[in-house]
């Protein structure tokens, strides 16, 4: 009986020596309520990365939404499509290239959002309301 209680005294010694150590040198865990750093048990996952239109060079991954497309390709509803024929492409829009519309004489090609539309000359920058055109007269352009 005498060396079971010797035992147990050495035994004890030993280990509450070891925990002043472990202690003293900051490192005493509970292993019953440790948890790394972070929330893992929480099932929240990162934010997924959304892809855009292949073709695209700037690209809102949180969204998905493409801005710009690459060099002969425009934006439309949120894919980047192929420059139509006798457009210029910039990467967002497609816009008109109209040097082959042949107009009447004193009228000109001008691009406009439905494509390419003859213009009297001089009249260029004349802004008419929905439905009209500006037209050149001997006194300057009228809206018609």
């Amino acid at each position: 009986m005498k060396w079971i209680i010797c035992f147990l005294s050495v035994l004890w010694l030993f280990s509450t020596q070891i925990e002043a150590k472990v202690v003293k040198l900051g490192r005493k865990i509970n292993a019953t309520s440790y948890q790394p750093a972070g929330n893992f048990n929480s099932g929240s996952k990162l934010p997924e990365k959304l892809s855009c239109d292949i073709n695209c060079t700037q690209c809102d991954d949180s969204t998905g939404q493409c801005q710009v497309c690459t060099t002969n390709r425009y934006l439309s509803e949120n894919m980047c499509l192929s420059c139509p024929p006798k457009n210029y492409c910039d990467g967002k829009n497609a816009i008109p290239n109209c040097t082959d519309v042949a107009c009447r004489a004193n009228s000109v090609a001008e691009a406009t959002d439905a494509g390419c539309c003859c213009k009297p000359v001089g009249c260029q920058n004349v802004i008419c309301k929905s439905g009209f055109s500006p037209v050149a007269s001997a006194n300057g352009c009228c809206c018609n």
